[in-house]
């Protein structure tokens, strides 16, 4: 159902504060559970931090080339009065989805 002619549906979302972005925290274990596990003294660490660190950086990537990612991963579900931002989906061949901000 659209809301008008060119917006087909309207969701509102607050940012996660960093340290709980999906971008962040993730990581954080990972690269913990390497340097307890693999160290910086084994053959593998030297493999296994560089493939981490591209994993990461798609990941970083990935959030600014998608709306969808960007909402998995940075933003949760907030009612309109307490939502700080909102996905604009249009109707089709109107565009693309995009985070507008809330002004109160």
């Amino acid at each position: 159902m659209a809301v008008d002619d060119l917006v087909s549906t309207v969701q509102t979302f607050t940012w996660r504060p960093l340290l709980r972005d999906g971008r962040i925290w993730p990581f954080g274990i990972v690269y913990a559970l390497w340097a307890s596990i693999l160290g910086p003294g084994s053959e593998y660490s030297l493999l296994a931090l560089p493939a981490i660190f591209v994993l990461q950086a798609l990941v970083w990537l990935g959030v600014h080339w998608s709306v969808g990612v960007r909402r998995i991963l940075c933003c949760s579900r907030a009612t309109p009065t307490s939502a700080n931002t909102c996905l604009v989906r249009p109707t089709e061949n109107n565009g693309s989805a995009e985070f507008v901000p809330l002004c109160r």
